[in-house]
């Protein structure tokens, strides 16, 4: 559906925790689904705005520069995410 050659990208507050366990699987995606996946744990406006609740004013602009690197990143990857699927 995605076409051949393609993947899905997924921008996620912690790439670490949504690609252990069943998270996925019970979301639908399975090893046969390629994707690569952009956490945004080590960005400093998301992290400090939205987990630690450092800050309470949260700068949009810097914060939309941190996804949009997030998904340069994936667009910019060649590894798709699939061994923790069993892929």
């Amino acid at each position: 559906m995605i076409g051949k050659n393609k993947k899905v990208g997924i921008i996620t507050a912690g790439e670490k925790h949504l690609i252990q366990g069943d998270f996925l699987e019970n979301a639908g995606i399975d090893s046969s689904i390629p994707i690569a996946v952009g956490g945004l744990e080590n960005s400093e406006e998301f992290y400090d705005g939205y987990i630690t609740l450092k800050k309470k004013d949260i700068d949009i602009k810097k914060l939309e520069k941190e996804v949009v690197n997030a998904a340069q990143n994936i667009l910019a990857s060649k590894n798709i995410q699939k061994s923790y699927l069993g892929g």
